[in-house]
């Protein structure tokens, strides 16, 4: 529980660290006045309610006219539940009021007998894709009047249009910074929802216009009717008032989910993959290309290392399973069969104690960008749970590794092999006793490889180095003993001196012929005279003008 409390707090303080150094415009939220809104005045739009609307066009909106395909006949369809004769009247003078042969439109009236008829014909009316099709086609839309009497001055009616025209979403009650409401344009009157371009302004005051005039006894017709839109007022946020007002809230919350995070990140990194059970028959028969040592034993797994001053290195091309080796070593893969003991510990069992000795440097350079080098080894310090302060040791890594006067350089200000010495330096700092190192000097130039060198022989004394790599000078170089490994098998094991003198095939002489010369004759020729100062010289391959004779590694001092 203490180490979960500790890893706990010292991801908390990482991430914190990162989120405070990614949010560099802090400093101007906390200082600066923020103007959400700039202010908006609109002027006053006219509207007639009769024919002279339908050509008209208001800002970006488009015009009836244009809504309507340049149709110039067009007709509106009505029903009344209640007041027939009224409605039919009202609709009447509508027919009038949208005909006119100056502008050669006219808007025709169709009374429907009853409401499901008036529905089912607007439907098959309707056209079947409006987005690149005309929105109407026959019945710009129809008006239902539920309830009509100009003696008790009583008007109830729905306007309907088509399918294409009802599509648009109207959002009337999401009005304030919403990103499809109703004022999501600046327009005198807004484009989207098509309060223009649809007719509907222009419609609902007609029908309201002519029900007035018929309901006073004034006779007094409006003539006409100004519509303008609400301003909308300048706002301004002072940040450092309502950071002040909400800094409880807002820290609260921030450390809320800077927990959660980083307990999410611990509880995906202890959970492991199980692999499916596959047969075992391959792994159980060991080759017998092994040199033995008094403290090198062979297992299923092919290689186990204890009590040795030693550096053991995996040799194998990409996908041999070097990496995947280290990950079951370390607890981050389940292993398919067998176990896997770190100081007497299974790696499966006991996990996190298993962790406290291991120090891992993978292929890739795990590293965080803007933590600098000295909080990437405080920070992978902590978590190994080691005694004492990082700071000498750090100290001492750094300088063996020419690293010290980047202590307080951001990460991803390194070069690719700085990045790489600190992924080294943080698998060996903690006073780790297993070094596992996935191709440590990758990337690096060779004043950097012999850095890292000279720092793997240091520290070989009293801990447990294993170090993966394609090349066999460096195997040869780093390590005291060498395993190679081919689809997921160790196929021999022993020193570089043992192996070359198990499987090397000696020295190999290349001699490349001019034009116009028989290859194979000359091999064949020159093999003899190297037989007469070489005894167990040979012919290799021939390969074009280019010919190989293979020299005997015993016979090196002739």
């Amino acid at each position: 529980m203490v180490d979960c409390c500790r890893q706990l707090w010292l991801l908390t303080c990482k991430n914190l660290i990162l989120t405070w150094r990614s949010k560099v415009w802090a400093l101007f939220e906390l200082t600066g006045t923020v103007q959400l809104s700039p202010g908006r005045s609109f002027d006053a739009l006219p509207i007639k309610g009769d024919a002279s609307d339908i050509p008209r066009k208001i800002g970006f909106a488009s015009s009836i006219q244009t809504h309507w395909c340049n149709h110039r006949q067009v007709s509106l369809a009505y029903y009344a539940r209640e007041g027939s004769r009224e409605a039919d009247e009202l609709m009447s003078e509508l027919e009038d009021r949208f005909t006119d042969g100056a502008l050669n439109v006219a808007v025709k009236v169709v009374k429907m007998d009853s409401e499901e008829s008036m529905i089912d014909q607007l439907r098959a009316d309707a056209p079947n894709n409006t987005f690149f099709g005309c929105a109407i086609n026959r019945f710009i839309g129809g008006v239902i009047f539920g309830r009509l009497s100009t003696v008790e001055h009583k008007l109830d009616y729905h306007i309907l249009f088509p399918r294409g025209v009802a599509d648009y979403r109207w959002f009337l009650d999401q009005e304030w910074n919403n990103p499809f409401g109703s004022d999501m344009d600046y327009n005198k009157i807004p484009a989207v929802p098509p309060y223009w371009s649809s007719a509907f302004l222009s419609l609902q005051y007609a029908i309201d216009s002519l029900f007035i005039n018929g309901s006073t006894s004034s006779g007094v017709e409006i003539e006409e009717v100004r519509l303008r839109r609400l301003p909308e007022a300048t706002c301004n946020l002072n940040s450092v008032a309502a950071f002040l007002s909400g800094s409880s809230y807002l820290w609260g919350l921030s450390a809320f989910v800077l927990v959660i995070h980083t307990a999410r990140q611990l509880a995906t990194e202890r959970s492991t993959v199980k692999y499916l059970q596959s047969s075992n028959s391959r792994l159980n028969t060991i080759s017998d290309n092994n040199e033995t040592d008094e403290g090198l034993l062979r297992t299923k797994a092919g290689i186990r290392v204890q009590q040795l001053i030693k550096v053991t290195v995996l040799l194998g091309h990409n996908g041999a399973g070097k990496s995947t080796t280290f990950s079951v070593i370390s607890g981050i893969t389940a292993p398919t069969s067998g176990r896997v003991l770190i100081s007497g510990l299974d790696i499966q069992k006991q996990r996190s104690l298993c962790r406290r000795f291991i120090g891992l440097c993978p292929q890739g350079n795990a590293l965080f960008d803007r933590l600098t080098v000295d909080e990437h080894l405080w920070f992978i310090h902590g978590l190994k749970g080691a005694p004492g302060s990082y700071m000498t040791e750090a100290e001492q890594l750094l300088h063996q590794l020419k690293l010290l006067e980047k202590s307080d350089e951001l990460a991803m200000n390194l070069s690719g092999g700085q990045k790489r010495k600190l992924c080294v330096s943080m698998a060996v700092i903690g006073n780790s006793t297993v070094i596992l190192l996935d191709e440590p000097t990758a990337s690096m130039d060779p004043c950097a490889r012999r850095d890292v060198e000279s720092l793997i022989h240091s520290i070989k004394m009293d801990r447990t180095v294993l170090l993966t790599t394609h090349y066999m000078d460096e195997a040869e170089l780093l390590g005291d003993r060498v395993a190679i490994m081919a689809r997921g098998r160790v196929y021999c094991c022993g020193t570089p001196q043992f192996l070359k003198k198990r499987f090397g095939t000696g020295y190999v002489m290349t001699v490349v012929v001019t034009d116009n010369t028989n290859a194979q004759g000359i091999a064949g020729a020159l093999t003899q005279v190297s037989r007469k100062y070489v005894t167990g010289a040979t012919k290799g391959n021939v390969h074009g003008k280019q010919f190989e004779i293979i020299l005997p590694k015993e016979d090196q001092g002739k």
